[in-house]
């Protein structure tokens, strides 16, 4: 069993500490444990975790339902708790795509199948996708882009411009530090200030690539390293 990091959002101190209790006798970690929408809000944006357990019915309604939302915007994995199991509350639920539904009361069995059921699940989406799924912060908000997205990275100062596809992150972090996220993509450096995804390449020579028409340099020193990336990407030849 993987020792997954969970994110648990309950209100009832009692109920919340024997959840705690159970996951880390059960091997998980705990990520979070968060009490109101408010703390579970600001929780699932900065906080790191695998996947969460929310309480639907906290303080005076549903509100655990829209950190469902949320947290499917984040495409991050997460199972209801509920006392209820009413056709109205599960018709909202249903629409925010959980990955399970627990009702109250549950025990240690109930936790842990539905936690390695929903994880595997995760898992097996992932690996059918060929992609590797990767956290990082953009202002407040965690987003989850894919490695193999990322079209190149400079550095800048304290900070890493990382250009996906998509859109433009910067990361408060270093090359040395950022790198060793990347270790089974083909993300390689060529310049102490660059590295690049060699799939994106549009132009090469012996000094620069060019990769979304922006043109970036290739040291002396990591010529070789860029070399072994294009040729396994079969585009050595051309480099030659």
């Amino acid at each position: 069993m993987s020792k997954y990091k969970i994110l648990i959002v309950e209100d009832e101190v009692i109920i919340l500490e024997t959840i705690a209790s159970i996951l880390i006798e059960l091997g998980y970690e705990i990520a979070g444990k968060e009490k109101t929408e408010q703390e579970a809000l600001a929780a699932i944006y900065t906080l790191e975790y695998d996947l969460a357990l929310v309480d639907i019915n906290l303080e005076s309604g549903i509100e655990g339902i829209n950190i469902g939302e949320k947290l499917g915007d984040l495409k991050k994995p997460f199972i209801y708790l509920t006392s209820y199991s009413d056709d109205f509350t599960l018709e909202k639920a249903k629409k925010t795509l959980p990955g399970s539904y627990i009702v109250k009361p549950f025990n240690k069995n109930d936790l842990r199948s539905n936690i390695e059921i929903v994880m595997a699940r995760e898992s097996s989406i992932e690996d059918t996708s060929g992609k590797h799924k990767l956290q990082l912060l953009d202002g407040y908000k965690t987003v989850v882009i894919y490695i193999e997205d990322i079209l190149w990275i400079k550095s800048e100062g304290v900070y890493l411009e990382i250009q996906t596809v998509e859109r433009k992150l910067l990361q408060r972090t270093s090359f040395d530090e950022f790198m060793p996220k990347l270790s089974e993509s083909k993300i390689c450096r060529v310049h102490r200030s660059w590295a690049i995804n060699p799939d994106y390449i549009q132009e090469l020579s012996s000094t620069k690539v060019k990769i979304n028409y922006q043109e970036i340099p290739i040291s002396k020193s990591y010529r070789k390293i860029v070399l072994e990336a294009l040729s396994a990407n079969d585009q050595g030849s051309k480099f030659r």
